[in-house]
């Protein structure tokens, strides 16, 4: 069974197996995902340059944090335009 929490609080200091962040459709990462990118040296924006992720609906990206974060993996979740 899954565990689904809903918080409001710094992303980069949530301790999880997988952190699900929902955004919205754009050609590049939204403000408040620059936290989490530049503790993952930049693989977000290099998903979305890389045309992996767009955050079209029901488009989803599973990256490891690779110990770089408290959460073990980032799975973000596209909901389409705002």
């Amino acid at each position: 069974m899954i565990k689904t929490t809903i918080k409001d609080e710094n992303l980069t200091e949530h301790k999880t197996d997988c952190l699900i962040v929902h955004c919205f459709q754009q050609e590049k990462p939204e403000e408040f995902l620059k936290s989490i990118d530049s503790r993952l040296n930049g693989a977000i924006l290099k998903a979305y340059q890389d045309k992996r992720f767009d955050g079209k609906p029901n488009k989803t990206l599973l990256l490891s944090s690779r110990g770089l974060l408290k959460a073990d993996h980032v799975l973000l979740v596209g909901i389409g335009k705002k």
